[in-house]
C-alpha cells in the first residue's frame, strides 16, 4: 500500500484474502515494541484478530503503560515467550529484500515465497 500503513489494516487485508477459519493468526514482535504497543491504531481490534506473540530474551515481563489496560495486558501476558537470542532486525530484512540480497538465513522459505509471489519490498 502507498502512504501510511497500520498493522490493523494489514491484518484485515490478510484476513480478507485468507480467512483463518481452521487456524489462528499471530502477531510476532519483540518485547521492545511493548513500550508503544498500547498506542497502536485500533490495538483492541488488532489483538482480537491476531494474538500477539512477544519474543523476550529474559523470563521477566517488562512493565509499561499496556499493563493498565486489562484486555491488552491479558493478551500480552498470554503471548509472552522466552526466545533464544538472534541478531536479526526486521528493518535489516526489509533493506536486504529491497536490495535483492539473500535472506534465506533470516526468513522461513514459505515467508520468502509469499514475499516473492506478492512482490513485496521491491
Amino acid at each position: 500500500r502507498k502512504g501510511l500503513s497500520f498493522t490493523i489494516d494489514t491484518v484485515q487485508e490478510i484476513l480478507a484474502i485468507e480467512p483463518f477459519s481452521h487456524s489462528h493468526l499471530f502477531l510476532l514482535m519483540g518485547e521492545d515494541v511493548l513500550e508503544s504497543f498500547h498506542k497502536w491504531k485500533d490495538v483492541h481490534a488488532l489483538i482480537k484478530l491476531a494474538q500477539p506473540l512477544i519474543a523476550s530474551r529474559t523470563d521477566a515481563i517488562p512493565s509499561g503503560q499496556w499493563q493498565k489496560d486489562p484486555m491488552l495486558s491479558n493478551a500480552i501476558k498470554k503471548g509472552f515467550t522466552k526466545t533464544s537470542l538472534f541478531d536479526i532486525s526486521s528493518t535489516e530484512c526489509r533493506k536486504r529484500l529491497k536490495s535483492k540480497m539473500y535472506c534465506g538465513h533470516l526468513l522461513n522459505k514459505e515467508v520468502l515465497k509469499y514475499i516473492a509471489k506478492h512482490k513485496l519490498y521491491q
